[in-house]
C-alpha cells in the first residue's frame, strides 16, 4: 500500500521525503543475509548501488530457508542523521517487496512500532530514529513476516567506522539474527559506547579542575593527571562541562526510552519462532545494558552537581583573591595619598615663589610683588577649569557618539530592507 492511495495520514512525512533536499544519494551500501536453509547458519554480505536495491529486495528467498534476516546498511559520512541516502525507486522497492514503508522521516528521535502490510496480523513493524548529536545518529527500520520467519530491514546514519562495527557485531552475534530485534539492540548498543566514551572524557576534563580547586581530596585520581594552572581558565571550563552534562543527560534519556521500546518489543515477539535461548539471551543482554544506563545517569548527576559546587567555590575564590588585590591597591593608594599630602604643599609654594612676579633679593627698593601676579592664579584657574570639563565632557561625548552611529547603523539597515 502506497501513500498516495488515499490512506496517508501522515502528508508532512510524505511532503519531507518528496523534498530533494532531504535525500542525498550514495552508493555506500552493504546488503547482508543471514539465514538458514536446513545446513546451518549462513552468511552473505554485499556491496550494492542505489540503482541496484530496487532489484535486490525483488529477489526470492535461498529455497527451504527457516528463517532469514536480509539487512540494507547504509552507511553517511558527515551527513545529518536524518538525510535519506535513497532514491525514489529504491525507496519503492524497499516499500513494495521489504513493506518498509518509510513513514515518520520527518521525526528526529522516535520509536514506534508500525503494520507493514495494514490488516495482515502475521507482519510486524519496527522503526527506532536516535539523533545523539556530535554527528552520531541512526536509523533502524524493520517489517517481520511471522508466517514465513523473515525480518527485513534498513539500518542508515552510522559513519563508515561505526557501520564496520555494526557489522562486526551482527556477525558475531547471528545466531540470534532469527530474532527481529537484534539489529535495533546493536545499534543502540553502539551509541551507549559512543556515550560511555562522551562520558569518559567528561571525567578526564573535570579531574584537572578539581586538582587546580583542591578539592579532590575524596576522589581517587590518576599521579599523571596535571592540574590546570591558569585559574582564570576554570569558570570557562567548568561551563563548557556543565553543557557537556546537559547533552549527557539528554542522551541517557534516549538511550531509556530506547531501551523501554526493544523491552516492550521483546516481549510483542514473544513465541514467535526465535526459541527460548535467543529470547532469554536478548532479555538478559537488555537487562544488562539497562543497568549500565542506570550507572551513567548516576555518574553524571553526580558530576552536574560537583561541577556546580565547584563553580560555587570558584567564583568565591575568585571574589576573595579579587578582594585581597583591592585591599593592596587600597594600601599603596594611602601611602600614595600620605606621600602626596606631604610634598604637594611643599611644591605649590616653591613653585609659587620661585616663579619671577617675586622679588625677594635683599638688595631690592621696589615692590615685592609684580602687578602681574594676577596673570598666575588666572591662567591656573582656567587650565584647571579645561582640564576638568574635558575629564567629565569626555565619557559623555563618547556616548553620544556611540548612540549616533547606532541610530545610523540602523537607520542604514532599514534603507536595504526597503523598510
Amino acid at each position: 500500500m502506497s501513500d498516495d492511495d488515499g490512506y496517508c495520514l501522515d502528508t508532512g512525512a510524505r511532503d519531507w521525503m518528496n523534498d530533494p533536499s532531504n535525500r542525498k544519494i550514495t552508493n555506500e551500501h552493504r546488503f547482508v543475509e543471514i539465514f538458514d536453509a536446513g545446513s546451518g547458519i549462513q552468511i552473505m554480505v554485499e556491496q550494492k548501488r542505489d540503482d541496484e536495491i530496487a532489484a535486490l529486495c525483488a529477489t526470492p528467498l535461498t529455497p527451504g530457508t527457516k528463517w532469514a534476516l536480509r539487512l540494507l546498511l547504509s552507511t553517511q559520512d558527515d551527513e545529518e542523521p536524518k538525510i535519506t541516502p535513497y532514491s525514489k525507486a529504491a525507496v519503492a522497492g524497499l516499500r513494495q517487496h521489504w513493506r518498509l514503508p518509510g513513514l515518520y522521516a520527518n521525526l528526529f528521535v522516535y520509536q514506534t512500532a508500525f503494520a507493514p502490510v495494514p490488516g495482515v496480523s502475521s507482519w510486524k513493524g519496527l522503526l527506532s530514529r536516535i539523533d545523539f548529536g556530535s554527528g552520531w545518529g541512526s536509523t533502524v527500520e524493520i517489517a517481520h513476516n511471522t508466517n514465513t520467519n523473515v525480518t527485513y530491514g534498513v539500518c542508515f546514519g552510522l559513519c563508515s567506522e561505526t557501520g564496520n562495527l555494526f557489522l562486526d557485531r551482527l556477525m558475531a552475534a547471528r545466531g540470534y539474527a532469527i530474532h527481529p530485534c537484534l539489529a535495533l539492540l546493536l545499534v543502540t548498543d553502539l551509541m551507549l559506547t559512543d556515550v560511555r566514551d562522551f562520558e569518559e572524557k567528561m571525567t578526564d576534563d573535570f579531574e584537572p579542575l578539581i586538582m587546580a580547586i583542591g578539592t579532590e581530596s575524596y576522589r581517587w585520581i590518576s599521579p599523571v593527571v596535571a592540574p590546570v594552572k591558569d585559574f582564570a581558565e576554570i569558570p570557562r571550563r567548568l561551563a563548557t562541562l556543565a553543557d557537556a552534562g546537559a547533552s549527557m543527560t539528554c542522551a541517557i534519556s534516549m538511550l531509556t526510552i530506547t531501551f523501554e521500546f526493544l523491552g516492550r518489543a521483546l516481549e510483542d515477539f514473544k513465541g514467535f519462532g526465535a526459541g527460548c535461548r535467543v529470547e532469554e539471551g536478548l532479555k538478559a543482554h537488555l537487562s544488562f545494558t539497562r543497568s549500565k544506563v542506570k550507572r551513567m545517569e548516576w555518574n553524571n548527576q553526580q558530576l552536574k552537581e560537583s561541577a556546580q559546587a565547584q563553580v560555587q567555590l570558584v567564583y568565591a575564590l575568585l571574589a576573595q583573591k579579587d578582594n585581597q588585590i583591592s585591599h593592596r591597591y587600597g594600601a599603596d593608594m594611602r601611602i600614595i595619598s600620605a606621600v602626596t599630602l606631604i610634598f604637594l604643599p611643599g611644591t605649590f609654594i616653591a613653585t609659587l615663589f620661585s616663579a619671577s612676579f617675586w622679588n625677594f633679593q635683599p638688595t631690592n627698593t621696589g615692590p615685592i610683588v609684580s602687578k602681574w601676579v594676577w596673570l598666575y592664579f588666572v591662567v591656573t584657574a582656567l587650565l584647571t577649569l579645561f582640564v576638568w570639563s574635558f575629564w567629565r565632557g569626555y565619557p559623555m561625548l563618547k556616548g553620544l557618539w556611540r548612540r549616533k552611529k547606532n541610530v545610523d547603523e540602523e537607520q542604514g539597515e532599514k534603507k536595504k530592507k526597503g523598510v
